[in-house]
This record gives C-alpha cells, sequence and structure tokens, in this order.
C-alpha cells in the first residue's frame, strides 16, 4: 500500500507516506533479492486481497433452487442447509459494512512496508457510493538500522471519515486525524545541483562502527507530525469541482549529529542558504488549499482516455515562528487510448512554485489533489532517492506507455496482467532569483527511467511494481495505484 501519498479526497484504500533516505552500495539489498522480495510481498498481498474482496453474490443475490431429476420434471425442494446459505446471502439493502484488510508494500527508500486498514461503511441503495464511510489505517516500514537490528524509518497512522452525498450529492466531506513520524527524512542541501556525498564509503565500518554510523545518517533528520485536517469538494457542471481543505500539523524535529542539516543551519547566519532553512525547529503549521479542476477520465483507477487538470493555491502561517508561506500548482494529465483499453499513453506535467517562508519539509513537495513529495520517489521521479532535491521551484513530468497482455479471473473478480515502460523527468531551482551556484546554468533535468508490471483486479484495485533507473541511482517499488 502507498501511505505517502495525500490524496484531496480519499481514494479506495489508499495510504499516505512520507519517504526517507535508503541504504546504499553493500547495506542495500541486491536487486535480484528485491525481486525476489517483491514477489514475495505480491503473493501475501494477493492473498489478503482476495481474502478481503466480496463475492458477487454478496450485494443480495441468492442461489437458485437445485432441480432434481431431470426426467422427473418436479423440482426437488431445497434443503434446510441450502436456505440457511441463501439467506446469509441476501444481505438487506441498508446495512452497516465492515472490512479489514492487510496492508503491505515495499519501497528501496524505506524498505518493507506493512500494516492493517479497517473501515465501516453505510451502504444505501440511495446514495452512491455509500451514505458515510468511516476507515483506520495502522502502517510502517521496516530497514536495517545503521547502528544495527532494526529500526522504523516511517510510520503513518489515521482515522478518518468520508461523508459523499451532501448538498444534493454536490459535496463530499473528508474528516482525518493522523500521526505521522519520519525517522529518516531526507536532506542534500538545497538546489538542483545539490550533491550527495556519502561519507560512510570512507570509514571502516568493522573498525569504527560508531562513525561508520553517525556517517550513514549524514543526509537524514527526524520529523513526528500529528496532524487534523477538513477537506471538502464541491461538484460542478460540465466536468469541473472546486476542491479545498483546511489543516492544523504540529512538527517536532531531531537533528542528528553531524548531519548535513546541522551543519548547514550552523553556517553564517547572512547567508542566504542559512535564512532559507526554515521550520526546522518546532511548530505548529495552519495551511489552506483551494483550487478548480476539470476531469474527464472514463476511470478513477485506471484511466484510458480524458484527462485531468487542476490549479491551487495553499499556504499559511507557521505558528511560533511567525512566519508563512504560499505555494502554486499547475497539473495536468492526458490519458489517450492507442489500440482500444490495450495499449494507451499517459502522461503529466507538473508546475510548483512556493513563496514567502515555506518551511524546509515543503521545498520537497508539491500541492494540488494529489499532494506529494517530488521530484524524487515511487511516485514521481523513480530510480531517483525520495527527498533528493529542495528547491521553491519545481517542474516534474511523466511518461508511460501502458499496455495490457493478459485477462483472467481472480476469486470470481474481472482481473488483468499488463506492462508499464516510463520516462521521467524532474527538476527544482532553490529560489526564484538566479543561483547559479546552486542550480547549474544548464538545463539539468533528472531523468528516471524503467518499466513495471500492472496487476488489475476489478475495477478499483491496481498492484504496482516498478523499477527505474537514474544515473548513479536505482530503485524498486511494490506500491498499490497507477502513479497518476
Amino acid at each position: 500500500m502507498s501511505p505517502r501519498r495525500s490524496t484531496s479526497m480519499e481514494r479506495g484504500t489508499e495510504l499516505r507516506r512520507a519517504p526517507a533516505s535508503p541504504l546504499s552500495g553493500a547495506d542495500r539489498l541486491s536487486l535480484p533479492n528485491r525481486l525476489l522480495l517483491a514477489a514475495l510481498c505480491v503473493a501475501l498481498g494477493t492473498a489478503g486481497t482476495a481474502w478481503a474482496q466480496p463475492s458477487p453474490t454478496s450485494g443480495g443475490e441468492g442461489t437458485t433452487a437445485s432441480s432434481g431429476d431431470p426426467s422427473d420434471g418436479e423440482p426437488t425442494p431445497e434443503e434446510p442447509s441450502k436456505k440457511r446459505k441463501r439467506a446469509r446471502r441476501e444481505l438487506p439493502p441498508v446495512r452497516t459494512e465492515p472490512g479489514i484488510l492487510p496492508a503491505i508494500s515495499y519501497d528501496s527508500d524505506l524498505g518493507l512496508g506493512f500494516g492493517v486498514i479497517t473501515n465501516f461503511a453505510r451502504i444505501d441503495p440511495e446514495a452512491v457510493p455509500y451514505r458515510w464511510r468511516l476507515g483506520a489505517q495502522a502502517f510502517l516500514y521496516l530497514r536495517p538500522r545503521p547502528e544495527g537490528g532494526v529500526e522504523v524509518p516511517f510510520q503513518s497512522h489515521y482515522v478518518r471519515f468520508d461523508k459523499p452525498g451532501l448538498a444534493s450529492g454536490r459535496v463530499r466531506l473528508l474528516l482525518e486525524l493522523s500521526f505521522r513520524r519520519h525517522s529518516n527524512a531526507g536532506y542534500h542541501g538545497l538546489g538542483n545541483q545539490s550533491i550527495r556525498s556519502e561519507p560512510w564509503k570512507s570509514i571502516d565500518k568493522e573498525r569504527e562502527p560508531d562513525s561508520w554510523a553517525r556517517a550513514r545518517r549524514f543526509h537524514e533528520y527526524d520529523r513526528i507530525y500529528p496532524r487534523a485536517e477538513a477537506e471538502v469538494r464541491v461538484q460542478l457542471p460540465a466536468d469541473l469541482f472546486a476542491f479545498g481543505s483546511t489543516s492544523l500539523a504540529w512538527n517536532w524535529f531531531q537533528l542528528y549529529e553531524g548531519s548535513q542539516l546541522s551543519q548547514d543551519l550552523a553556517g553564517d547566519p547572512e547567508a542566504w542558504q542559512t535564512q532559507a532553512l526554515v521550520g526546522v525547529s518546532r511548530h505548529g503549521l495552519l495551511q489552506g488549499v483551494a483550487g478548480m479542476a476539470l476531469d474527464t477520465r472514463d476511470d478513477e483507477t485506471a484511466p484510458i482516455a480524458g484527462m485531468f487538470h487542476e490549479v491551487s493555491v495553499r499556504g499559511g502561517p507557521l505558528l511560533e515562528l511567525q512566519q508563512g508561506f504560499v505555494g502554486l500548482n499547475a497539473t495536468f494529465r492526458f490519458f489517450l487510448p492507442i489500440h482500444r483499453d490495450w495499449i494507451s499513453v499517459a502522461a503529466r506535467l507538473i508546475l510548483d512554485g512556493l513563496f514567502g517562508s515555506p518551511p524546509l519539509y515543503e521545498l520537497a513537495r508539491y500541492g494540488g489533489t494529489e499532494a506529494d513529495d517530488g521530484p524524487g520517489g515511487s511516485t514521481s521521479l523513480r530510480g531517483v532517492l525520495t527527498h533528493r532535491y529542495h528547491g521553491r521551484g519545481k517542474v516534474l513530468s511523466n511518461l508511460e506507455l501502458r499496455s495490457k497482455f493478459l485477462r483472467f479471473r481472480v476469486a470470481r473478480q474481472r482481473s488483468s496482467l499488463g506492462a508499464v515502460l516510463f520516462l521521467d523527468a524532474g527538476r527544482v531551482w532553490a529560489d526564484h532569483r538566479p543561483r547559479p551556484e546552486l542550480d547549474g546554468k544548464t538545463l539539468g533535468l533528472h531523468p528516471g527511467l524503467g518499466g513495471g508490471l500492472r496487476w488489475q483486479v476489478g475495477e478499483t484495485f491496481v498492484i504496482r511494481l516498478d523499477v527505474g533507473w537514474s544515473p548513479g541511482q536505482h530503485g524498486l517499488y511494490f506500491d498499490v495505484g497507477h502513479v497518476f
């Protein structure tokens, strides 16, 4: 599952996550071992998914009475056991449906993730998709700890209430309380030319284990932030909708000894690079988001045709720091069928800018209905480390060739297996004014190339396995849902 993405509205069992810098070199899993682990994840995730999927007859279709001997011409009365089974399958039309689903994920930037999702939905034939839904998630990742043993680099837990159908079906409301922690959030400096120095490579791990462990934290810091959020989406005519949200998050930070972030904060207080490092101490963020979108996609889960474009503004004050920021985002998505639904092309372009005094973590994020980390990571620039680049200006593009080459059924659910080839590219600018010492003087696009598999189960569930490559880096990602 994918706990990184923060969508404007809940989409099925989608999770939210945030990244951290991965282990590298001899301390990261080899690619064959990663593929083996991903295959195991697929098997485990599929088992849980099949177990949690309702039968096609669970919506009220009963079994037909069994007939007797055809030569007889008279039907045989139903056995009592068959009558009981039929009664169990004929659920009342208005009911509360509980559900629990094991969640599993793998990200080379984070490690192995697992958890559980629960949902309680009030089903009513007169309310689509439901009257209301109450959900909760407990999810965490595990990876080797530099000091030895195992650590939790990221955890995400929430309780979420979803109420569609307000104002004659035009308004949808989402309320959420969450707790998240990034114990190895990444920082490599500001600008498009920031350098990943990897000081641990010059230290003998066997002779100097403590120094080596500290060096492994050089590009990391620890952030804790509980959050409360209220979101609303209003359907407008002609495939348009407006969206908005208000949230309050409180942030606590821990800087690791000798880390790059602690060194940069101790730099010249008059230097722009030092002044740009805002929000690295305890503070609250009261943020508002407002935007408009056009959505003509033929499907939200696995679109083949149409488009989804949006523009939005976000921002707010940093409580306790007497600072604040404003962000602008424009995102364009196109979907074009090449050969029916067997082969299609999907493209996305993101333009994002921050003004004022944005906090450090916002410099490695973009906004919109699918606000997320980037450029870099499994949902933005595959093959590049998450939180790899920080800047006030960002551009990100994704191009995918999607295919479906096999169709079958799993647990009575229509399924398809397909492949994806992708080309990602991204760039950041440290500031709105030219700073060639940080951003360079050339185009400076960072590429991500690769491919993967897509397994779609039913109409609303897609399992994703991607392998991405970028110069000097690569990543393996097992998750749920298309990247866009």
